[in-house]
This record gives structure tokens, sequence and C-alpha cells, in this order.
């Protein structure tokens, strides 16, 4: 019992100490609602010429969030939703989202990511181009590392992904690409735990590699599914013939089921397992990282680090009053050096509950508030992009 007792006064005092960051958050929806809203209306021409009921989006506004990881975040957010001509209701809307940001831990984003759909879905292109400068805390490698451990590293780098995929049936695409990644300026704590392990890259250096991917995907919305299934196979070979510093393999398993519970209202079920593994000695940021905005909510993004990673969430999404609704999520996971020791793992757990407020009802584009509970720590999320 005072185990217990302990753990929920903790939630309830963090819980009061962080519940100013609601009251601004809040505010902000109301004042950027109408925002969002008038941009969203400012519509790309409608290029379409078989699926007449589809118009193009274009929305571009000043915009915030919150993370652990970064403290508040300033910038300008966007999204590009459009299909190309002569496209029919087959092929689902494509996705550019460039977000250019700065937050109060002095960090910097500059981000683009895409999924393209060609025309009939025969062809995919999906990845991402990013610059990042980026301190970020450091526990050590392993899943018992003591929160006690934490220190700051800071790191410059540039990184591009993209994958050219074709389709081979009805939703499947199979693709090849390729992964670079430059990492720069990096700078640890003297004599702290990184200097003291000194992991693969812990000072910088560069990742060349190609990308291998088997994609299953049938769901309605890319943004906001609401059925369907993403199943997900990545492959990436990272070796000094491509010009990489370092010789590693990773392997990357993202499976995702989404279940619409209502024909009438938008409650739905969705659910997903995740597993990262690698071969050979991988650069430091390529280890598994339990905890993020979208895996292990309530843990700081790589709060437990290792060559491995199992974990699995499911959230159940249900729709409260007009434009609001609900999403009740809960996953638990674990990192570990081999596969064989998930015989035995040492689960971390975390759940949560959340609010969205939707400014696009056609797409399906919500604000997104959750607050997240660990046995360890709590965190608050805000963004404008679903979890998965």
């Amino acid at each position: 019992m005072d185990l217990v007792y302990k753990f929920n006064y903790k939630i309830f005092t963090t819980f009061a100490e962080n519940i100013f960051y609601l009251k601004n958050i809040l505010l902000f929806c109301v004042l950027c609602l109408t925002s969002y809203i008038s941009v969203a209306s400012n519509e790309l021409p409608d290029t379409t010429a078989k699926d007449t009921h589809f118009k193009n989006i274009f929305l571009l506004t000043p915009s915030f969030y919150y993370l652990p990881e970064t403290n508040f975040a300033f910038g300008i957010s966007g999204k590009i939703i459009f299909k190309f001509k002569g496209a029919d209701s087959s092929t689902r809307a494509s996705v550019i989202y460039p977000p250019m940001y700065y937050t109060l831990n002095n960090q910097l984003l500059l981000q683009t990511y895409y999924t393209i759909f060609f025309n009939k879905e025969k062809w995919l292109l999906n990845g991402n181009l990013s610059y990042l400068q980026f301190p970020q805390k450091y526990f050590g490698i392993g899943n018992q590392t003591p929160s006690s451990n934490s220190e700051y590293y800071s790191y410059d780098v540039f990184k591009t992904e993209t994958t050219f995929l074709h389709c081979l049936t009805e939703k499947l695409f199979l693709g090849v690409g390729y992964r670079f990644q430059q990492t720069f300026n990096v700078k640890t704590k003297e004599n702290g735990i990184m200097e003291s392990e000194k992991p693969e890259g812990y000072n910088g250096g560069k990742c060349s590699g190609i990308i291998a991917n088997l994609t299953y995907d049938s769901r309605d919305n890319v943004i906001f599914p609401s059925r369907g299934s993403f199943f997900e196979g990545t492959a990436k070979f990272h070796h000094s013939i491509f010009g990489s510093d370092f010789n590693y393999e990773t392997y990357e398993l993202n499976l995702r089921k989404y279940f619409r519970l209502s024909k009438r209202n938008m409650h739905i079920l969705a659910l997903q397992l995740y597993g990262f593994f690698t071969n050979g000695n991988p650069f430091i940021k390529d280890f598994a990282e339990l905890g993020s905005e979208f895996l292990m909510r309530g843990y700081y993004q790589g709060r437990y680090r290792d060559k491995n990673q199992i974990s699995m969430q499911m959230e159940y999404r249900l729709p409260i009053w007009k434009r609001f609704s609900m999403v009740f999520f809960g996953g638990m996971g674990d990192v570990a050096r081999k596969i064989s020791a998930f015989a035995k793992p040492k689960l971390k757990y975390s759940s949560g509950i959340g609010i969205r407020l939707t400014i696009n009802r056609r797409e399906n584009l919500n604000i997104r508030i959750d607050w997240a509970i660990t046995p360890e720590s709590n965190a608050f999320y805000f963004g404008t992009s679903e979890v998965f």
C-alpha cells in the first residue's frame, strides 16, 4: 500500500506542477483553431480529374508543441495533402509534412517527411530529410540503467532517407532506397557515462547504406487511419563500400491494425507491435531507443537503449462532442543486448489519456494532447499528428 500511495502521490504532485502547461495548450488551441481552418480553406487548385470529390489541401501556420525531450517548441508547421492529376478514388492522398521548430532546450529541427502515392498506387515514394541541432539526455546502455545516470550530450546531424516502392499486388509494395546520416559537433560530458562506455560513433561519424523494404498498407487514411492494416519490414545495410564509417545492419518490423468499432461513430481500436534488431556494432544513434512521443509515451526518448527492442501499444479512440474526441492508450516493451534475453524481459509499462481537437474534418487532421504515466515518470505531449 505504501508503494502505491507514493506512486499515486508522485503522479498527483507532478500533474499539479505542470497544470499550467494544459492551460497554455488549451488557450493556444482556441487561438490557433481559426488560423488552421482559414488556411485550410485556401485550398490548392483541384487538379484531380477522376476523383471529383477530392480537393488538394495546403496547411501552413505558426505552431508549437511540447515534449519531454524538447520542452516547448515554436515554429512553423504545415501539411500538403494532394493527389496527382488523373488520380481516381482508389488512390490515397499523398502527404508532405515540412515542420521547422526551435525549442526552449536550444534545439533546432528542420525536417520534411513525405509519403507520395502515384496514380493507381503503382508506385510509392516514402522518406524524410532533416537537419537537427539536438542536446539530449543520455542514461547509458541497457534495460536497467538508473535515472541518476542522466547526462546531456549534444550533436548536429544531417539525415536523409528515401525509398522507392513498386506495387506487387493490391496494397503490397516492395522497394529499395538509400540512407545517409552525418553526425558532427558532438559534445559530451567530460568523464561522463558516454565517455566511459565509448559506444560506436559516440564522437560522431557518417552512416551510409542501402534500404530494402516490404510494405502492406491498406489503411483508409495515412494521417488518421480508422480501418485497415499497415505491415512494414525494413532492412538497412551500412557498410564501408557505401561510404559508411560503420559496418552494421538494422532490421525493423512495424505491424499496425485498425478496427472501426462503430459504423455511425468514429470508435477506433488501434494496435501496434514494433520490433527493432541490429547486427554488428551499430552507431550509437541507431541503437534501439525505448521511449518517445510515438511509442512508450511517458518515457524520455532513449531512456533505455540497447541493440534490440520489442514493444507494443494500443489506443482506443472515441468521439466526445463535435470536434472533440478522447484517446485511452497503453503500452509495454523492453530493450536487450541479445534477442535471446527477451525470454526473460524486464518489461516497462506506460498508459495514459489524451484529447483530440479536429481542425480539418475531411482529412481528420487533429491537434493532440496526451498525458502519459509510467512507474518512474509521467509526461505531457502536444502535437498535430496521430501517434500511429
